[in-house]
């Protein structure tokens, strides 16, 4: 079973992708800006929960 913090960072990072794509469909260069930083950190944040999750199936 995935760790919780791994699935919270999916989802934030779903909601973020999804807040991008109503952006870019508004066209609102400051929203797609800000949307694009949102999806940005989300990653980093899923891709470091994913990290923590594969070390301790490691151990």
């Amino acid at each position: 079973m995935l760790p919780t913090k791994l699935i919270e960072a999916e989802r934030r990072l779903k909601a973020a992708e999804d807040d991008l794509v109503t952006a870019l469909l508004h066209s609102d260069e400051e929203s797609i800006k800000n949307a694009r930083t949102k999806v940005r950190l989300a990653r980093r944040e899923r891709n470091k929960e994913a990290q923590a999750a594969i070390a301790l199936i490691r151990e």
